[in-house]
């Protein structure tokens, strides 16, 4: 029981002092910070895609509970091609424009695994904080 009691303690100031450095986002929604990065890696990952078709697959498949900035996404997109994370080439199709196609790579693998292990620690503090809310309400 010391042990555990020792453990608990631990996590709570752990968890404690995660909370006072992050950085706050002022949102009323609790919206985790750069959520976009990982969704469009996720997104990649299922199936290579152009920047247009991400923004409607971030919405449509409810990993936002908003519609997502166009700009940013293309910004990431950017970035992520930047760092390796993603490379593009550009897709002719019969009818339209010339299309950008991203697709991930192996870094970008291994960043989307970081992220996921980043989320479930995220979900298991917010586990904690709602066993214990459920014990006090």
């Amino acid at each position: 029981i010391f042990y555990m009691q020792l453990t608990y303690r631990y996590i709570i100031l752990r968890r404690q002092f995660m909370i006072d450095t992050a950085v706050k986002c002022g949102c009323p929604s609790g919206r985790t910070p750069r959520f976009l990065q990982p969704c469009i890696l996720l997104l990649l990952k299922i199936k290579q895609s152009y920047g247009y078709e991400i923004i409607e697959n971030l919405s449509k498949g409810c990993y936002l509970e908003t519609q997502p900035d166009a700009g940013a996404v293309y910004r990431i997109l950017r970035k992520f091609e930047k760092e390796k994370f993603v490379k593009s080439n550009w897709a002719a199709e019969e009818k339209g424009p010339a299309k950008r196609v991203y697709k991930i790579t192996a870094a970008g693998n291994k960043l989307l695994d970081q992220w996921a292990k980043s989320i479930l620690e995220k979900r298991d503090s917010l586990n904690i904080f709602l066993a214990n809310y459920e014990k006090v309400k």
